[in-house]
This record gives C-alpha cells, structure tokens and sequence, in this order.
C-alpha cells in the first residue's frame, strides 16, 4: 500500500497489489560443483521484464533452470548476484514486507487429505490472514476464492476424495487467501489428463485477468 500525505485532503491510501511489475536485472546463480569442485552456474545474468496482470510460461528441457530461475525471482533461493524488483522494491532486500504479497504454488501438494476443502483453507485463513478478522470475514474470503477456483460444490468433500486437478485447485486457493500480487506455479499441470490441464490453464488466465501476475 502506498501512502500519501496532502495538507487539504489529508492522508489518502493506494493498494498496488492488482498492479505489480517484476524486473529482474542480471541475476546470476552459482552454486559449489559436488563432482568436481569449482563453481557450476546455473543461471548466467538473465534479464527479465514481466508487466503487471501478465500470464507467463517458463519453458524448457529438464535441468534447464526453471525452477533456479523460479525460486530466484520469488525469493525462495536468492540468486548469487543481481537484482529482483517488485514494483522497483528490491525483493531480496524487501523480502519481510513483499513476501505476503507473492503466492508459490510447487509442483507436490502439500495439503492434509483428511480435512475438507473448506476446512482446509479455513486453518489457512486462520494461520495467514490478520488475528482480528471476523469468522464472518474469513467465510467471505474462503467463498471469492472458492468460487474464482471453481470448488463451491466441492467445500465439504474431504481433500482424499478429490481428482488430480480438483486437488490442484485446493493448492491454488491456499495461496489466492492472502490475496497475493504475484503468484508463482511450479510444473502445476504434472500429472493432469489434457482435459484437465486446459481447465488449470484457464483457471490462471482468470487468475492474471483478476488483476494478479501469473508466472
């Protein structure tokens, strides 16, 4: 949130998150060679601009880097040298105060599969959001999300009952509950049917258009 003081108006508050710009200014990793000694790099100054509410594919062979470059750019393991702005806010410096704003979804679900949809995101809700939300609050939250992931029908279906995609979608909500800026996926369609896949793409193309940058 960006606050502005005016002498006549007094102080009026701006919420930046729908519109949320990444660049990534030649980020580099190196990481100890467990083989051979030395050095490997695994990232080599990668220059990178992603424009707010955009929808983008990190594609490439397996061991190409994407889930090194991934993790960089959302400050789970942070490059060796170079530069990720969040809204020209350096993140790796900034990262107590830009991370509630960025979503990482990784490739296993971690969810408990005895609990239901609902109470799922409900201990979530509880766990993340502010201690003094209201039970009513929370209920309001947990239904924009269900209802953006298509999981109103499914709210009392214990998560063990679910299909590949349906649990995709769970893990999904988990990090739509603090309303993040940027939301980062890791292989989020592995192991879906084709059907299902294209249902998943759709979902964050809903994702980026409701005003969150989808990577």
């Amino acid at each position: 949130f960006l606050l502005r003081a005016n002498p006549q108006r007094g102080v009026t508050v701006f919420d930046s998150r729908a519109k949320t710009r990444l660049d990534v200014v030649k980020i580099t990793k190196e990481v100890t060679n467990r083989s051979g000694g030395g050095k490997i790099r695994l990232l080599d100054e990668v220059d990178l601009s992603i424009q707010p509410n955009e929808f983008v594919g990190l594609l490439g062979p397996s061991g190409a880097g994407k889930s090194t470059l991934m993790d960089s750019l959302n400050g789970m393991r942070p490059a060796t040298s170079g530069n990720v702005l969040v809204n020209n806010l350096d993140l790796y410096q900034h990262l107590e105060s830009l991370k509630q704003s960025i979503g990482y979804v990784p490739q296993d679900d971690i969810i408990h599969r005895e609990l239901t949809v609902y109470r799922t995101l409900y201990y979530v809700a509880r766990l993340r959001l502010s201690r003094d939300i209201s039970t009513q609050e929370i209920d309001e939250v947990l239904g924009e999300v269900m209802d953006l992931t298509g999981l109103s029908e499914r709210r009392d279906v214990p998560i063990s009952q679910l299909s590949g995609g349906q649990r995709k979608r769970v893990s999904i909500a988990v990090e739509l509950i603090t309303k993040p800026s940027v939301i980062f996926l890791d292989e989020p369609t592995s192991g879906l049917d084709p059907a299902t896949e294209e249902k998943v793409m759709k979902l964050f193309r809903q994702i980026a258009e409701s005003g969150r940058t989808v990577i």
